[in-house]
């Protein structure tokens, strides 16, 4: 069954005020499942999240306030820094992208027959500066996708920020 937007709001508002996927479902005549797929297959994440935060502050409740003010500080260092490496590494491959389209516009104007040395000289250097410009990315990017790295498995840190440059990186 497809619910018009005025169902669909209407659906939300009772899942929000907690109303079951069931009794929903039963006054509408569909299965629960279609009322499970369509409105609450986030809520698992959202509860997730929710239970994250509350285990977070209730640990940050039990220490002092010197420690709960040093946690937060340093949880805000952090937010910073990986926001600074994953703008850093975009940087590094959106110019491994552009000098590399300036060396491929130089090596179309070679001739076959008439080498131009001076010509291969700047690509070579473009390639050389690209790559080094790239690398802080590259090596973000596989360190995430290593097996047993930090960003394996629960923590998705690396790979958070490896994704906001892969992206870019790919061209």
């Amino acid at each position: 069954m497809r619910f018009n937007e005025k169902q669909k709001k209407i659906i939300r508002e009772r899942l929000k005020s907690g109303e079951s996927a069931a009794e929903i479902a039963r006054d509408y005549g569909v299965p629960r499942s279609t009322i499970w797929r369509g409105f609450c297959k986030d809520k698992q994440e959202v509860k997730a999240l929710a239970q994250q935060i509350v285990a977070t502050e209730t640990q940050l409740n039990a220490t002092t306030q010197q420690v709960r003010l040093e946690a937060i500080d340093l949880a805000s260092e952090m937010l910073a820094m990986s926001n600074n490496v994953a703008i850093g590494a975009k940087h590094g491959s959106v110019t491994y992208q552009r000098l590399m389209s300036a060396g491929s516009v130089i090596s179309e104007r070679i001739n076959a027959e008439d080498v131009d040395e001076e010509a291969l000289v700047q690509i070579a250097k473009l390639s050389e500066v690209a790559n080094k410009a790239a690398d802080g990315a590259f090596k973000l990017m596989a360190k995430a996708d290593k097996p047993g790295s930090q960003a394996d498995g629960k923590d998705e840190f690396l790979k958070q920020i490896a994704g906001k440059t892969i992206g870019v990186s790919n061209g």
